[in-house]
């Protein structure tokens, strides 16, 4: 093997700034495993609680004024002059202040979510996710060649972890006001408030575990295809203020609940799926029944906020929904779907892009099949494009998702400069033919 001229200048590293990660030590492993790959990093804290969470890797604090922060960050990329920047969550507001400033510079952004495929994907892409994932862009035309292994299982959906991580984190933030005086998170929730909670989420999960389960066993047996599903999401989660298309959890349950008692068959129900992280948060049961006992449909509308999801997708005849996952699920059982909100799916829903009041009226009585193939070509696509097996918590799994994502990483850095020599046209708006079988 030839060796290099004495004297001559080798490449130099690539580098990455890390930003906000998820709760967690996972992007603390991060930094670790692309520095040990030869990746030049620095992570930038914002807060006591990121610092809990930050391992041995290179590392500054910024303590400025939130207002001042994406002139300092624009400064700093053209000093540091990295090869990507790295964020979980493309719509926190220092994101979106990091995102402008990568597409001033030119640096790819590389943006890290919950996986659309949980719990065997975590989502990772460029640009954005969710309504700004380049999934949007996709034509059914296209071809991907899957992958033939099937994705390793993860173990547990760690739950009880990701809990303790959550509530160590908070602590940390909160305790660290005096280091970090001006930081202001995108969700403001005290340390006290969240603590009552988290006990009140608990607690409904106790009392209701029996009668969530009761209710779950009797939809599925005696509802079997005469129901439609409503999945919610929690009520201050970014991409639902963002891209929920002025949608809020109470407008989209009572526009739901009002548009279903004016436009449904009378012998199909309507079964609203809670959140389970939002289920101490907010009185989405009470606000149900109300609403349907107000609109004379009350013995038709059922409430759950526990149980699998999966199962009542099987069963259903269609799903609602501004949630990425929710949507996942329905399709991987061949049900159509209403994209609520601003969606990379959008090609896929039935509505398209019409989030009217007729086009929810028309959902209940002419529901457009799926086309399975399409979901199938898409579903290959996503996997390619923008999932990475793994997880952000499962103590076990995450030093080895840190690997997969490195290495995933130049094949991102080649797409992004193969984008920068050629755009992609933009999706055009598909439209969907209703089922020729209607309910009568």
């Amino acid at each position: 093997m030839s060796r290099p001229e004495p004297g001559a200048a080798s490449e130099p590293p690539r580098r990455a700034i890390l930003l906000q990660g998820p709760v967690g030590p996972f992007f603390a492993q991060l930094q670790t495993a692309l520095d040990a790959a030869g990746w030049d990093t620095v992570r930038i804290l914002f807060n006591l609680g990121d610092a809990r969470f930050h391992g041995t890797g290179r590392e500054i604090s910024y303590g400025g004024r939130m207002s001042e922060w994406a002139v300092w960050f624009a400064g700093f990329v053209k000093n540091f002059g990295p090869s990507a920047i790295l964020v979980f969550g493309d719509q926190r507001a220092i994101h979106r202040d990091a995102a402008a400033a990568a597409k001033a510079a030119g640096v790819p952004f590389v943006c890290f979510e919950e996986g659309y495929l949980r719990p065997e994907y975590v989502t990772m892409e460029l640009g954005g996710n969710n309504a700004a994932s380049p999934l949007r862009r996709w034509l059914p035309a296209e071809k991907t060649a899957s992958d033939p292994r099937a994705p390793a299982p993860m173990p547990s959906n760690g739950f009880g972890v990701t809990a303790w991580h959550a509530a160590a984190y908070f602590s940390a933030l909160r305790l660290g006001v005096l280091r970090y005086p001006y930081y202001r998170h995108h969700r403001e929730r005290g340390i006290f408030r969240e603590s009552l909670m988290w006990t009140r989420n608990a607690l409904r999960k106790w009392r209701y575990t029996k009668s969530n389960l009761r209710k779950i066993h009797w939809i599925v047996e005696a509802l079997d295809e005469r129901y439609f599903v409503v999945a919610l999401q929690v009520h201050d989660d970014l991409q639902l203020r963002h891209h929920g298309a002025g949608w809020t959890i109470e407008t989209l349950i009572e526009s739901t609940i009002a548009s279903f008692a004016r436009a449904a068959h009378p012998d199909h129900h309507l079964v609203f799926k809670g959140h389970p992280l939002d289920r101490g948060h907010g009185s989405s049961r009470d606000l149900t029944r109300k609403l349907a006992r107000l609109f004379g449909i009350e013995a038709r509308v059922h409430y759950v906020d526990d149980g699998s999801l999966g199962l009542l997708s099987r069963h259903c005849r269609g799903m609602v929904t501004v949630n990425s996952t929710s949507a996942m699920v329905a399709f991987g059982h061949a049900k159509p779907v209403f994209a609520a909100g601003e969606s990379f799916y959008e090609l896929l829903a039935a509505n398209g892009q019409d989030r009217s009041e007729e086009a929810m009226d028309r959902f209940w009585r002419f529901t457009p099949q799926l086309d399975t193939r399409v979901w199938r070509d898409f579903r290959a696509h996503m996997i390619a494009a923008s999932q990475v097996n793994g997880s952000y918590y499962i103590p076990s799994e995450t030093a080895a998702t840190a690997a997969r994502v490195v290495a995933r990483l130049d094949l991102l850095l080649d797409q992004a400069a193969r984008e920068r020599a050629a755009p992609t046209a933009r999706l055009p708006r598909l439209r969907v033919a209703p089922s020729d079988e209607a309910a009568s």
